[in-house]
């Protein structure tokens, strides 16, 4: 099917969002990525026969890539590839493809002594891909929400079919429940935002339908809270691209939603969500929720997502919000890490205004990815640019701008401690690791492809 960007007509929010993806990376990550440094990286054969996972090393599986790029057309396209990070060289090695190419998804697994102590599973995801013509600003992009999902096995580095959910989905939640199951709720089928939640049992290798959700949401956040059950939080909640400031509760012990009569102080979607601990401070075992965009669209007027610098902070015992220090830059789409003393590191995001929904697109109006990393402290609740700020910006000091990439912090190692950055810029396809001792962050191998909207998991 063919949209027409200077006309701004696409068929389906969800396709739609991907092509505004490849826009923020081609339009936003190209001008600064280029004058970056990568002189002496390290570098990986990707033609080597397909490496063997290790405790330690950190699995990078699927997303969206860029085939190719050039004045006049980028390709892209769902990938399947997958590669492994080791610590002990700071390189990238591949490992085999996954069955199916996905993005838009989540890997949960590596946990306690059962089917998945040395596996993982990677649910639905999106499946396709297009091409974007410069001149004329008309794509074409063929992408469909997938119901399967796939298991990776460390003991032989490789994906094998797993059960199928009860829906297609991408854009979903994942979360590993305190009994070893997994919930698998919400996302997009299509550009509709999905109520339906399902529950993996990794010992039959099964999904079971469980809930639903109060309402429907996609590019929401899922956080375990220590009492065992599952904070779910904002997302949009419709096809006219409106952004939600409700939330809800999953209770494993019922496998029903119950709807908090508190809500956000701001609408948020594509935001971030990080269970506070090791701060010694009244924030211990609260949730801060960051970023993100919000916006309201009608079946007239689609929404103008704006991106969020709002941090709030959620507290199960009260079951209530409240406001915390602002980012000091605006970013959607970023990570957010749990850092030693309970602090936070926010990196990357892209910041403008996207506009969408009702199956078109009007706007990517100033959407760029950044190059900066902030941390927040709860015990003073303030922000802090890494690096340093310039006026009321942060300077920047990450290597490459990113956005739609993941942060995945090392728990074991050589590089215990340290955050790994993958994916999310263009052209460049390097790592970097944080390293919260030193403050700042370092180049790491390439990888084998640009890479968005994959999912990154620490192999145990």
């Amino acid at each position: 099917m063919q949209r027409n960007f200077t006309r701004n007509y696409v068929q389906a929010l969800t396709s739609a969002f991907v092509l505004c993806v490849v826009a923020f990376i081609v339009r936003g990550c190209v001008s600064a990525s280029l004058t970056d440094g990568f002189s002496g990286e390290p570098t990986a054969d990707f033609n080597a026969t397909p490496a063997a996972a290790v405790a330690g090393d950190v699995l990078l599986t699927g997303g969206v890539t860029i085939l190719s790029n050039n004045s006049m057309t980028t390709k892209y396209s769902s990938a399947a590839s997958a590669e492994l990070f080791k610590q002990a060289t700071k390189t990238f090695v591949a490992t085999d493809a996954m069955t199916t190419s996905r993005g838009g998804i989540q890997a949960v697994g590596f946990a306690g002594n059962g089917a998945l102590a040395h596996a993982a599973i990677i649910p639905g995801g999106l499946n396709g891909g297009g091409n974007l013509n410069h001149t004329n600003g008309v794509g074409t992009l063929t992408a469909t929400s997938k119901a399967t999902s796939e298991i990776y096995k460390r003991a032989t580095s490789t994906f094998v079919n797993g059960g199928s959910m009860h829906g297609a989905r991408h854009f979903y939640s994942a979360t590993l429940l305190s009994n070893g199951t997994i919930l698998v709720a919400g996302g997009f089928n299509k550009e509709t935002p999905l109520a339906t939640a399902e529950l993996y049992n990794p010992a039959t290798g099964k999904f079971a339908a469980v809930g639903p959700m109060k309402v429907a949401r996609a590019m929401h956040t899922a956080t375990l809270l220590p009492n065992g059950q599952v904070l779910i939080a904002g997302g949009i909640v419709d096809a006219h691209g409106t952004v939600g400031a409700s939330a809800e509760l999953y209770n494993p012990a019922t496998g029903k939603f119950t709807k908090l009569a508190a809500v956000m102080p701001s609408p948020m979607a594509a935001h971030t969500a990080t269970l506070i601990s090791g701060c010694g401070c009244a924030a211990d075992g609260q949730v801060l929720l960051a970023g993100g965009f919000s916006g309201s669209g009608t079946s007239t007027f689609p929404a103008s997502e704006n991106p969020l610098s709002v941090t709030q902070l959620y507290n199960p015992a009260s079951q209530t919000f409240a406001l915390k220090a602002s980012l000091k830059e605006a970013r959607t789409m970023h990570t957010a890490t749990l850092l030693p003393g309970g602090k936070v590191l926010f990196t990357g995001g892209a910041f403008g205004t996207i506009q969408f929904g009702n199956n078109n697109i009007t706007a990517f109006a100033g959407a760029i990815a950044r190059r900066t990393a902030e941390i927040y402290s709860p015990g003073t609740n303030t922000m802090a640019c890494v690096g340093g700020s310039s006026g009321a910006a942060c300077k920047a000091s990450m290597k490459l701008t990113r956005f739609v990439h993941t942060a995945t912090k090392i728990p074991s190692g050589p590089l215990a401690g340290q955050v790994l950055l993958a994916g999310g810029s263009y052209p460049a396809t390097n790592g970097e690791l944080y390293n919260p001792a030193t403050n700042n962050f370092v180049l790491v191998g390439k990888m084998s492809a640009t890479r968005g909207l994959h999912a990154a998991i620490v192999v145990k």
